[in-house]
């Protein structure tokens, strides 16, 4: 069932690159509490404010905008004007004066609609139409593949004489990820607001390791025993029919782990499985059939669907309109949930739990599986692109470099303060492993592009308690060749 074209080298080195971000589980210091302060301040000599004045001129930022969502990061945009004491609010309020003090530019935000993220059809008529009204814009990756369909509605990021993206602030992985066929379309960074909350992360329910003894999860991280049989056990060992009854009670009973139908994708890729490869010929090979991928598949999609230990999206949708907000949330947040996977940023809504909660990444496969690996949910995950109209590129290089600095000065550090702030005080484990997160995030060209719709396959795998991966890719196989070619040979400009 090999799956194999031709692409260009540029697109194989930048896709080892990237496969490659963490080959080996990253250093710990035995002294996280001022990490992200540290980086900052050492990094910092690599901004040098420009000699230059705009006068006032205005540069338009597009952004992603939910403002009908419960989700507390949606109370952000990627720019903001207006302070109001939240500090990672705030922090983004000074990114973004400084960036309009140091150029003298008004800095615009354009609203790209939730539920146009993926399709961002306002943005692509914007373009169509030859228009220059936004300057620059941060869709989500989900929505950049829509538009690298039609490489021409994009600029060349590195044709950008005044944005230099080899500083610290930018992706280097996401740099060479995104530079195909010689052209920079995409780049991921610290401006990337959304992005910082897309890693999908392991939260915990301290007070539940505490009431059942279990290990110390931060130790087993640290250990590298941090794995999907001991993620079993663990659960396992705490759920139970808290109130006697003898049937599943969603709101009264105590759940081992919480998981969505997305969630058996993100475990293969933080348990070692390559979706596809790139060959040394610059060849594309799809390579999820392994002895590992299947095992994962058969172990874990039974694991899910055991409703007396685990919530399962799906089980959920015909009683609550929200399974996240109605039933996930309350339970793990009032204690009768030990694990829930999901996107990082759902921690910013566990801040109100009475009891501490923790972060950690994605379980290895086993121990002998050489570091962690992180993936995103690809439409939360934020990336920079400059439509192909721009006329002010001079003054937007400039501003977006101006951005990366600013928010990794202030933004990210408020971010990962957020996030792992239990109750009143800083959770420095917690912010360790962020920290690996971050380090460890992995990339894969099938798993971005979504070709034949294998993201969704993998998710109804488990929505329907399938097992039978062999047979269940079969039925995709030729839509994925298909539509693999036709990216392929739409970046290649034929």
């Amino acid at each position: 069932m090999n799956n194999k074209r031709f692409v260009s080298t540029i697109l194989l080195t930048a896709l080892l690159a990237s496969l490659a971000a963490c080959g080996e589980a990253p250093a710990v210091s035995d002294d996280t509490t001022d990490s992200t302060s540290d980086t900052s301040a050492a990094e910092s000599s690599e901004y040098k404010k420009p000699d230059v004045d705009y006068k006032g001129e205005v540069i338009t930022i597009a952004g992603l905008d939910n403002p009908n969502s419960s989700y507390a990061i949606s109370s952000y945009h990627v720019i903001m004007e207006e302070e109001n004491g939240d500090v990672l609010n705030d922090a983004l309020v000074d990114m973004t004066r400084k960036v309009e003090e140091d150029l003298n530019v008004d800095l615009q935000f354009y609203p790209i609609d939730w539920a146009d993220r993926v399709k961002v059809e306002d943005l692509t008529k914007l373009i169509y139409a030859d228009e220059d009204i936004v300057q620059a814009a941060f869709p989500v990756a989900a929505g950049v593949t829509t538009m690298l369909g039609t490489p021409a509605l994009l600029s060349d990021l590195a044709a950008i004489k005044t944005l230099d993206l080899s500083h610290s602030w930018w992706d280097q992985n996401s740099v060479k990820e995104y530079s195909i066929q010689g052209v920079q379309y995409a780049v991921k960074g610290d401006a990337c607001f959304y992005s910082k909350g897309a890693p999908i992360a392991a939260c915990f329910n301290k007070q539940l390791v505490e009431t059942y003894q279990l290990d110390d999860p931060y130790q087993l991280v640290r250990d590298g025993k941090w794995t999907q049989d001991k993620m079993i056990e663990m659960a396992t060992a705490v759920a139970g029919d808290t109130n006697g009854n003898q049937k599943v009670d969603e709101m009264q009973d105590t759940f081992g782990a919480i998981f969505e139908g997305s969630s058996l994708g993100y475990f293969m890729m933080g348990g070692g499985v390559d979706f596809s490869r790139v060959n040394s010929d610059g060849s594309i090979e799809m390579t999820m059939f392994s002895d590992r991928s299947v095992d994962i598949v058969e172990k874990l999609v039974p694991f899910f669907r055991t409703k007396n230990i685990c919530l399962f999206d799906q089980d959920w949708y015909s009683k609550y309109s929200s399974p996240f907000t109605d039933l996930f949330v309350p339970n793990f947040m009032e204690n009768r949930a030990l694990f829930y996977t999901n996107q990082l940023f759902m921690a910013m809504d566990y801040r109100a739990m009475e009891a501490d909660f923790g972060i950690l990444p994605i379980p290895k496969y086993d121990e002998a599986q050489e570091s962690y690996y992180s993936t995103s949910n690809y439409s939360w995950e934020d990336l920079l692109i400059v439509p192909s109209t721009n006329r002010k590129l001079e003054v937007t290089g400039y501003v977006l470099d101006a951005m990366g600095y600013y928010t990794q000065q202030y933004v990210t550090p408020a971010f990962i303060d957020t996030t792992v702030l239990g109750k009143s005080i800083r959770d420095d484990d917690s912010a360790e492993m962020v920290q690996i997160i971050y380090d460890c995030h992995i990339y894969d060209i099938a798993r971005v592009f979504s070709w034949g719709g294998l993201n969704e396959m993998i998710s109804n795998m488990a929505r329907k308690t399938k097992t039978d991966l062999a047979s269940q890719y079969a039925g995709l196989e030729s839509t994925i060749k298909a539509e693999m070619e036709k990216t392929i040979e739409a970046l290649s400009g034929n």
